[in-house]
Order: C-alpha cells, then sequence, then structure tokens
C-alpha cells in the first residue's frame, strides 16, 4: 500500500472520536475508532494509519471495533497505537501486527528503584547496555534463525523443534553473524557436543552473547575465540581476545560483566575474568548441567 494522506471517510462521533464506517470496505467486520481531537486528526490524515484502521477490522472474530489511539501512526500491519480484541469462539486470531514486532514500540516505561544520584554519569553505558540486552526489530539477535525448510520445521515441530538446534548450533550462527557486522574475526570451538536442558543453553547463549556485544564496545580486538567443551556432566565455557586488555584490580566491571556474572551465578557457576593493559581479556566458567537445569527450574517456579 503506498503511503500518502488518507483520503476515506471518517465521521465525527463527538469531539475525540471519530468513525471509519464499517461500511468503508468490503469485508470490514466492524467500524473503525479513533480517538483524537481536531487539531490530532489533522495530523492522522496526513498517512495511510486510518487505512490500517480499516483493514484490522477484517479479522476474523475482532470484537467492537477496530481502535486507534491518539498517538496512531503508519506501522507492520497494524498502525502504531492500533487496538483490538478477538474473540477465539468466533475464530479470532491473534496477529504478530498487533502484538508487535519490536519491544521499543511496546514498553513505554519501566519503573526502577534506582534514584538520580544511582545514574548520574552512568546514563549513557546504561542506554547503551540495555539496548544491547532488548531484542529489538524482526528476529535481530536471537538464540536461533529460521529460513526455508528449518522454518517449516518450526511450524511442523513447535517448540519441541527447538530440541534439535542445540546450544552449539545457535552459538556459530551467532558467531557468523556477528563476525560479519562487526568485521572481526571469530573462531568457534566445540568439543565434545551433547543435549542439555533448553533453559541452561538459553542461559550460556546470553552469556556469550553478551561477551561479544563487550567486546565489540571496547576491546578494539581483531580476533576472538569462543570455547564449549562438553564432558559428562559439565559445559565449559570460553571467550577470549586480542583487544586493548585492562586491569581488573584498576577498572571495575561494568554493567555488561555484572549481568554475565549474574547468569552464571544462576546457574550455579562463578565467572572468571583475566585481563591485562595490551593481553586482551578472557572470560570463563564451567556449568554443571544437571544441577544448573534444576536450579533454574527452582528460579522460573518461584
Amino acid at each position: 500500500m503506498p503511503k500518502g494522506s488518507y483520503d476515506g471517510p471518517l465521521e465525527k462521533i463527538d469531539d475525540c472520536v471519530w468513525r471509519i464506517p464499517k461500511g468503508y470496505k468490503p469485508g470490514m467486520n466492524v467500524e473503525g475508532r479513533i480517538f483524537a481531537d481536531d487539531r490530532l486528526m489533522d495530523q492522522i490524515r496526513a498517512d495511510q494509519a486510518p487505512e490500517q484502521v480499516a483493514n484490522v477490522a477484517h479479522l476474523p472474530g475482532i470484537q467492537s471495533a477496530s481502535l486507534a489511539m491518539p498517538d496512531i501512526h503508519w506501522g507492520y500491519g497494524f498502525c502504531i497505537g492500533g487496538v483490538c480484541a478477538t474473540d477465539p469462539e468466533e475464530d479470532g486470531v491473534i496477529s504478530p501486527g498487533g502484538v508487535g514486532y519490536d519491544i521499543n514500540c511496546g514498553v513505554r516505561l519501566v519503573r526502577t528503584n534506582l534514584m538520580q544520584e544511582d545514574v548520574e554519569g552512568k546514563v549513557e553505558g546504561l542506554t547503551n547496555h540495555l539496548f544491547g540486552r532488548i531484542p529489538a526489530g524482526v528476529g535481530k539477535s536471537g538464540p536461533y534463525s529460521f529460513r526455508g525448510k528449518e522454518m517449516k520445521g518450526l511450524l511442523r515441530g513447535g517448540s519441541k523443534f527447538l530440541k534439535t538446534k542445540g546450544l552449539a548450533t545457535a552459538v556459530r550462527k551467532h558467531a557468523e553473524d556477528w563476525s560479519r557486522q562487526n568485521e572481526i574475526e571469530i573462531q568457534v570451538n566445540i568439543q565434545n557436543e551433547r543435549p542439555v536442558p533448553l533453559n541452561v543453553e538459553q542461559m550460556i547463549f546470553r552469556i556469550i552473547q553478551e561477551a561479544l556485544a563487550n567486546v565489540a564496545r571496547h576491546s578494539q580486538a581483531s580476533r576472538v575465540e569462543v570455547g564449549l567443551t562438553y564432558n559428562k556432566l559439565e559445559i565449559t565455557c570460553t571467550i577470549s581476545d586480542d583487544g586493548l586488555g585492562f586491569n581488573p584490580k584498576e577498572k571495575k566491571g561494568g554493567f555488561g560483566i555484572r549481568s554475565m556474572q549474574e547468569r552464571a551465578n544462576a546457574l550455579g557457576s562463578n565467572l572468571t575474568l583475566k585481563s591485562a593493559p595490551g593481553d586482551g581479556t578472557r572470560i570463563s566458567f564451567t556449568v554443571t548441567t544437571e544441577q544448573a537445569g534444576k536450579t533454574e527450574e527452582n528460579i522460573s517456579h518461584e
């Protein structure tokens, strides 16, 4: 659909409610309603967001009306600011265009217990850390990637299909993408791969992901090595780089290191960091897989 001003019908119901009649387009199951005053409507008419409100009204099982809040603007499928409810007993559906492809569109405010003095001088680092940790966009930086036959396998097998992927596959794929994006050589060494609990794999993957993000941001490295060594009861993971390095006694760990340590602790492990100026950085930890799986299961149930 080409972007441009909306020229379809808009009926003013009251000072702040406008209706797109159900008969505007064949197949609309309900009317559309936009909540905005005259001044905002001048802006809303400037793009095709009202057209998307009408499109949402075609969804099976939609109830009452396709709604749009005062901040609506062009989006993917739904307009940004679009709202609808569907009834599964009337063949209602969950539309990915309505749930949102990007958490940045779904979270407006996160409350913390931090005071202003706690974050003064640290806002930029905190913001960069959040950006690195919170998935943004369609399929970016997740532990798995699905294309072609793999997508069909996922659709047929559901969550059980993930068991065929494994941590090693996810690490190799992420390392390949990371190397290409950051133009840093990376080598992944995996020995004796075997299945481990999915929640353990996901936690280890997040530690590796955070470590590589730190390398890209701070190390000025030209080469990185990632190692995963499996034995009967444990997995040992190492991430090392040939970058600038630093003196851990003089420089306290930032958000990224603390986050990795917390994740390792949640698995019953301890993160070891070795670094020196001009000598790169090496991070390692060992997870007892059976105990880690039980620990994480207990955490998730509390």
